[in-house]
């Protein structure tokens, strides 16, 4: 192939590429993400974009960008694809 044809076929792979991901639904952190399935302890929630740390609940809704801080105690948390995390006494994570 002749550069003019790579040229062509380079474009027709990135364009096809920017319509494949423009019709990707992105998550937005308005969307619920997780639920604290149940907790016991020490375990609070900062709330994504804020510095202050409230008692977690179990039941409590959780969307991208929030912590879980489990100080003393220990949490399970249900992501609604159907998964559970079970963090443990120390462990701090942010939902992606």
């Amino acid at each position: 192939m002749n550069d003019r044809w790579m040229k062509v076929l380079a474009l027709v792979v990135v364009a096809s590429l920017a319509i494949a991901c423009e019709r990707v639904p992105q998550p937005t952190s308005l969307n619920a993400m997780a639920t604290i399935a149940s907790s016991s302890g020490d375990v609070t929630v900062s709330r994504a974009g804020t510095s202050t740390w409230a008692p977690a609940s179990d039941g409590m809704r959780l969307a991208a960008g929030d912590r879980v801080w489990c100080r003393a105690g220990g949490a399970d948390i249900r992501y609604d694809i159907g998964e559970t995390a079970r963090l443990t006494s120390g462990t701090i994570v942010t939902l992606r």
